[in-house]
């Protein structure tokens, strides 16, 4: 019999030891969800809560996304799980339903690395396309001058009013018509009028 009451005390003990470490991560678990789920749901423009829309939970890297069919995403911060913390919300046009998390962006280090090493590269495109820019807005100043000049001194007035009563006949016109609208149209292209 004393063999048996050692088997006995130890399967006991094993019991307790099992119910009370399984209670305590039941209890963990269930207090994590009582801190989170004391976070207020997303509000809408209109300032309504929306408490039955969640349709889904992603969890990474301490930050539990809540997504909400009517309101969008609601993130949270659950590093300390005693205090969750809203980091953001997300409303969205459309019904969200699920959450995707792509995390495969270069890293702030390795970012600045590579800016670092290629500093004389990058300052050199940065300049190159500074004149660029700078050749655009000149070429197209010189055409706005170039335009603005030949209506300003009507050389280009009486041109576009005599193509426009042209083109406002359309097929009725005779080939003379249509011979003057042709040098019309090649006098507005080198002036660059539309």
């Amino acid at each position: 019999m004393k063999k048996y009451d050692h088997f006995f005390t130890i399967v006991i003990g094993v019991i307790v030891v099992m119910v009370f470490s399984n209670a305590a991560v039941v209890s963990a678990q269930r207090a994590s969800a009582e801190f989170i789920s004391a976070m207020g749901p997303v509000m809408l423009k209109s300032g309504q809560d929306v408490k039955d829309g969640i349709q889904n939970l992603t969890y990474r890297n301490n930050i539990l996304y809540v997504i909400n069919i009517w309101a969008g995403i609601q993130v949270i911060d659950v590093t300390t799980r005693e205090k969750p913390r809203e980091i953001g919300n997300y409303p969205n046009q459309h019904r969200a339903h699920n959450l995707f998390i792509d995390d495969h962006y270069v890293d702030k280090e390795v970012y600045n690395a590579h800016v670092t090493s290629n500093a004389q590269d990058l300052q050199q495109m940065d300049e190159k396309t500074a004149l660029l820019f700078q050749a655009m807005k000149d070429q197209n100043d010189q055409e706005f001058n170039r335009i603005y000049k030949a209506i300003k001194d009507g050389t280009a007035l009486p041109l576009i009013v005599r193509r426009d009563i042209l083109l406002a006949r359309g097929d009725n016109l005779s080939s003379e018509e249509r011979a003057e609208l042709a040098i019309l149209e090649t006098k507005l292209d080198e002036l660059n009028i539309e």
